[in-house]
């Protein structure tokens, strides 16, 4: 156990990035070479920094879980008897050597990314197969919970800078362990490709390159960005396929209870608010419970979107039985798909505006807040759910029905079902 927890030391994430092509900048060195997409937000040195083979290093303290009510941090990293907190942005100036690795790392990161989720799940569903991406998007809203979840129970800091070069502060004010884009990047494409060939005449060695090289390329994205240790990205990876063994072979029966099942949508419901309020571990300032609470209730949408299909009479089975050919690319079809891309995000750009103004304003009134404040603690859980889960509604019901008043939706959506 010693030596798996020795895999949490920074300095392997500094050798990581070493061999990468990163290096120290020193603060009198010439800004050019460097060009400010590629710069630390704060080129700020910390003092008392020894260097060894050209890399900073500093002292490092093991890591222990506590629990502490002032919400510290549970584990920390010392440089000269300082400590390091999760929310403190500190900076090590760098070099990037090889771009490309920098921009296939920047990729890499934003497939965990949730502007990423917001285009890649709704295409997928509107454009080429509803019942994978349902499938897919359980596991997705599995993984993210319970990997958000762990990080407020366990609430270890992420890797100081130095000896770490930090290129991506975006989510410093989240806890560390386990990473939830290794997480997220292993569970999407493994499920993903796995319905593709269980469904389609696809070949499973393309699938498995695929998968591989996409979980590949985000797990070591966060260790080249410096904003996860080694034991982080690795107890994502092993936690997401625990639960991918354990979630898929019930997906069909989940499946087809959240279609036909009469009470589907409030038990549904009620568990995804049991999730986001008192079954969720932390209340820290540091916590990711927003990307949680925002995970569950988009799924939940999603479910209840998918029912209302069932119940309004608009699903039926296919006729044809799997496996498909998958069909060839075609220019309407790739015209179709951005027409409904753009018609969709509209339409859910809509929505989530429209929602998340109203409900913000009325939960200030239920909690008689002086103004509407989308950070208050209760009011950031249930409006963050409510808009979240109107947006899964309208992708799953609202989108694809507009879609067939313009003619446009596809035409195996409704004959996608278990």
């Amino acid at each position: 156990m010693e030596d798996i927890l020795k895999l949490v030391n920074p300095e392997y994430v500094g050798n990581f990035q070493e061999f990468c092509g990163l290096q120290p900048r020193e603060q009198s060195g010439a800004e050019s070479g460097v060009h400010p997409s590629e710069r630390s937000e704060d080129n700020e040195f910390v003092p008392n920094i020894h260097k060894t083979n050209g890399f900073r290093k500093t002292k490092y303290s093991s890591c222990v879980k506590s629990r502490i009510d002032n919400d510290e941090p549970s584990c920390v990293y010392t440089e000269n008897g300082r400590s390091s907190h999760p929310s403190l942005i500190e900076q090590t100036p760098y070099i990037i050597q090889y771009k490309s690795i920098y921009y296939v790392a920047k990729v890499g990161s934003f497939l965990g990314e949730e502007l990423f989720y917001l285009i890649f799940f709704p295409f997928w569903i509107w454009n080429v197969d509803s019942l994978v991406g349902r499938q897919t998007v359980f596991v997705w809203c599995l993984v993210m919970y319970f990997g958000q979840a762990t990080k407020d129970y366990l609430r270890w800091p992420r890797p100081p800078s130095p000896p770490v070069f930090r290129l991506e502060t975006a989510h410093l004010q989240e806890y560390s362990m386990p990473s939830t884009h290794a997480m997220a990047g292993t569970a999407i494409p493994v499920v993903l490709f796995y319905g593709i060939c269980t469904r389609y005449e696809f070949p499973v060695a393309a699938g498995v390159v695929l998968a591989v090289t996409w979980c590949v390329t985000v797990c070591l994205s966060r260790l080249y960005l410096g904003v996860h240790s080694v034991l982080d990205v690795l107890v994502g990876f092993l936690y997401s396929v625990a639960i991918i063994i354990i979630a898929t072979p019930y997906f069909k029966e989940f499946d087809t209870f959240q279609q036909t099942h009469p009470s589907a949508p409030v038990v549904l419901f009620i568990t995804g608010l049991a999730l986001c309020t008192v079954c969720y571990p932390s209340k820290t300032q540091q916590s990711a419970k927003g990307d949680a609470v925002g995970t569950v209730a988009v799924t939940v949408g999603l479910s209840y979107g998918l029912w209302l299909n069932h119940h309004l009479g608009l699903t039926s089975p296919p006729e044809v039985t799997h496996p498909y050919a998958i069909a060839s690319l075609t220019a309407k079809w790739l015209a179709l798909s951005i027409i409904r891309m753009f018609s969709g995000a509209f339409v859910l750009a809509l929505v989530r505006e429209v929602v998340s103004t109203v409900s913000i304003k009325a939960l200030a009134y239920l909690f008689s807040l002086e103004k509407p404040d989308k950070r208050h603690p209760t009011v950031q859980t249930a409006y963050k759910f409510i808009s979240y889960f109107a947006m899964g509604v309208c992708a799953m019901w609202a989108v694809p029905y507009v879609h067939t008043i313009m003619g446009i939706c596809r035409s195996q959506f409704y004959n996608e079902v278990s």
